[in-house]
């Protein structure tokens, strides 16, 4: 994460994000603020649930999120997320609209 880039976080890993990144994360708990959060045209990085990185683009309750994300970390169920493929090229999984 550059100097600038936002942050945002699932409730449960907030004050450990404030705590080692030294910045307040945005709160994404809900379907509609991680869609919003990362539709940002600057890169923004997440933390979350990998079931909630797919829920993106699965669920049939909710609109589907339509651009690619980019998962470039992950350590049991939490993965960290980003809307800008990285500079080394370098992610786990690329996930985008189902078709």
């Amino acid at each position: 994460m550059a100097p600038g880039e936002r942050i945002g976080s699932e409730s449960r890993y907030m004050e450990g994000l404030a705590f080692y990144t030294g910045s307040i994360p945005e709160n994404l708990d809900r379907h509609h603020n991680m869609v919003n959060f990362l539709s940002s045209k600057d890169r923004v990085w997440c933390v979350l649930k990998e079931k909630n990185h797919m829920q993106l683009y699965t669920l049939d309750d909710l609109p589907a999120y339509e651009k690619d994300t980019y998962m470039v970390y992950k350590l049991g169920k939490r993965a960290i997320v980003t809307n800008k493929m990285p500079a080394d090229g370098k992610y786990l999984v690329k996930r985008g609209k189902v078709k």
